[in-house]
């Protein structure tokens, strides 16, 4: 029961290993290959955030350069394509 769960021993063993390979079930929505791929994915997280802190732009000005890339790689294709045809 949630009331018997000794909350300071699990935090003080939150960094701990699983004893065992994880496994997906019911009530289990996590299995042992996505949580071998979380430290990667953290990792790949605080990577993009220190990238973004040195970017002097603004959050609109990345966006429409963002758009401008899109709308670049977007009519490239088109053309392609309509060459293609």
């Amino acid at each position: 029961m949630p009331g018997e769960i000794n909350w300071d021993i699990v935090i003080k063993n939150w960094d701990l290993p699983f004893p065992h390979k994880l496994k997906r079930s019911p009530t289990n929505p996590i299995d042992q290959a996505e949580l071998d791929r979380y430290p990667e994915e953290e990792k790949e997280r605080e990577k993009w955030w220190v990238e973004r802190m040195k970017d002097p732009r603004t959050d609109e000005e990345i966006s429409d350069d963002n758009c401008k890339k899109a709308e670049t790689i977007l009519l490239d294709a088109m053309r392609k394509t309509h060459e293609d045809t």
